[in-house]
């Protein structure tokens, strides 16, 4: 039977803890803090800023051009990912992941 991980992530200001547990018990309450520069602060909120620029521009626009935009889309979900996991998630947590 299938049991749920748990993976919870807390913001406060420029910190953000990151807490792991697995249910196989290999991992169980892996916790980490991020702290932000204020340049990865800036980083994050313009990687945020296109992401969601790029989904309501798809919402909103032409049927016509949709594939067009959905590849717009993906790629700012992609690039917004590759930043949150790579730069702000500590290196045990994207192991462990």
């Amino acid at each position: 039977m299938e049991q749920p991980a748990f993976f919870s992530i807390v913001r406060t200001d420029f910190n953000y803890r990151f807490r792991l547990d697995l249910p196989d018990g290999s991992v169980t309450g892996l916790e980490y803090n991020t702290d932000l520069s204020v340049e990865t602060a800036e980083r994050l909120r313009r990687a945020l800023q296109a992401a969601s620029q790029s989904m309501y521009s798809l919402v909103s626009g032409d049927v016509k051009r949709q594939t067009t935009k959905l590849s717009v889309v993906t790629d700012s979900l992609l690039a917004l990912g590759r930043f949150l996991f790579d730069i702000m998630l500590p290196n045990p947590l994207q192991e462990a992941l």
